[in-house]
């Protein structure tokens, strides 16, 4: 505050107040100091957006407008994983998922990114992405049990070493750098049975029923194993684009039923998906028979084998 020739008056008294928006002031009351200045602390509260603060003394009043930002969320370089593993890093092409409060606040349940038909889309829940500047496509947005959680694809883009990854929730900015990118990070998709194992999504290529605790796997027969994390194919796919049916996975795969390797096919891009791989193996007619046997997926990366999953079950052969 100043008088007539622009010299500060100290020792006024400025009352604040809060004029709109979601905000508290503290304090409310202030005198002027040496150089006419009087202040405050304004504190946001729960919902973001414009607030605006009055400030009266001597009949006199002026307003001050500021903007408040969503927090950022609680995410970390290990916070991004394999959708189906849920081991940490991302794998260009391949599904991947985060988990954080406030992710997923203004949903319940599941929100599908799609429904079955169609590129995904790039913006779910309020929730956008981008990995080193891409857009990411969204498989889907969860809150369920106190989780929230994520699932997207990996932009086929990204290249290998450490990406950084942007997510924003209702106007709310998280930037993460140093995420770990792999070449490739297998991860078999999973479902909980009835005792409470994790068994692996595998598919009977005689007639297309999965194998379950009621229909266990046959000795001598064909399946897939559907997994992610497998990296680019030949030929190329692109991000957000549905698998040909005819784009293969050039590293060789390793099938393990029972700690016994089996013999295999190449892996392939799903027909009509995103983000989703089959791999074909027969079971031998000499293979163990017996229920809740280790199933394992490996990629042969410079003469390594690389697993991802943590442990997977098949409910059975017979």
């Amino acid at each position: 505050m100043r008088d007539g020739q622009g010299n500060p008056i100290p020792g006024i008294l400025v009352s604040f107040n809060l004029v709109s928006g979601s905000a508290s002031v503290n304090p409310s009351t202030a005198n002027t100091d040496t150089q006419g200045r009087a202040a405050t602390t304004i504190t946001a509260g729960a919902t973001a957006g414009s607030i605006t603060i009055s400030a009266t003394s001597g009949g006199i009043t002026a307003n001050a407008s500021v903007t408040s930002q969503p927090p950022g969320l609680p995410l970390t370089a290990t916070s991004y994983v394999n959708a189906a593993s849920f081991a940490p890093g991302l794998v260009p092409c391949g599904l991947a998922s985060a988990s954080a409060p406030g992710l997923a606040s203004s949903i319940s349940g599941v929100l599908p990114g799609s429904s079955g038909f169609g590129p995904l889309p790039y913006t779910l829940g309020g929730l956008s992405m981008t990995i080193n500047g891409i857009p990411v496509p969204l498989y889907a947005l969860s809150n369920s049990n106190n989780v929230q959680q994520v699932t997207f694809q990996t932009p086929c883009e990204t290249p290998v070493g450490s990406a950084t990854v942007v997510t924003i929730v209702n106007g709310g900015v998280t930037t993460v750098t140093g995420v770990p990118v792999l070449q490739a990070q297998p991860g078999i998709f999973t479902y909980a049975g009835p005792n409470g194992k994790l068994y692996g999504a595998v598919i009977r290529a005689l007639d297309g029923t999965y194998v379950t605790p009621s229909s266990l796997a046959h000795r001598g027969e064909t399946y897939y194993v559907v997994a992610t994390g497998l990296g680019q194919v030949t030929p190329p796919t692109s991000t957000n684009a549905a698998g040909t049916g005819s784009q293969t996975v050039a590293a060789p795969v390793v099938v393990g039923i029972n700690n016994a390797g089996v013999p295999t096919n190449p892996a392939q891009y799903v027909q009509g998906s995103i983000g989703v791989y089959i791999v074909g193996f027969q079971i031998p007619q000499s293979a163990t028979t017996g229920t809740d046997q280790p199933l394992a997926l490996a990629i042969v990366l410079n003469g390594q084998n690389i697993f991802g999953n943590q442990v997977v079950y098949i409910p059975g052969v017979q």
